[in-house]
């Protein structure tokens, strides 16, 4: 059964108002490996999708950052990814993320408000966090 755009558009919204599981998709960032993109609020955390500098696509997990636009400095959180060390443990997310290719990851912002760039430095496993990728705030017209 296909579903016009209005209908999955109205449901969207209320979807949102209701649950507040849905991040709207209009923070985007530019970044050597692509762009990295907010992509829901989930459980209280945000999570954004990039590719890592290895060309793996990843999920980077911001913990209790969910639907915050003030108050930006440095953020704790972590990364599940396709591609990198095979750690010892299996990592999950109640979201439904999950992988034992994982790590921590710390994200620093330039500004304290929305839009802002930020600088993300990962690691593998529980290892220090040591790679670090920069990302400019971006406008683009996503797919339909």
């Amino acid at each position: 059964m296909k579903y016009s755009k209005p209908i999955l558009a109205a449901a969207t919204a209320f979807l949102t108002a209701t649950t507040g599981q849905f991040a709207s998709a209009d923070e985007i960032w530019d970044s050597a490996t692509g762009l990295i993109i907010y992509e829901v609020d989930s459980f209280g955390d945000a999570v954004f999708s990039f590719t890592s500098y290895n060309g793996a696509k990843a999920n980077l997990i911001i913990e209790g950052f969910a639907s915050q636009l003030d108050d930006r400095g440095t953020n704790q959180g972590y990364w599940i990814g396709e591609d990198g060390l095979d750690c010892k443990a299996t990592l999950s997310h109640p979201g439904g993320y999950s992988g034992t290719k994982w790590g921590r990851a710390v994200v620093v912002w330039d500004k304290k408000t929305f839009p802002s760039a930020f600088t993300m430095t990962t690691g593998d496993c529980f290892g220090e966090p040591q790679v670090s990728l920069e990302a400019e705030p971006t406008v683009r017209k996503l797919s339909d």
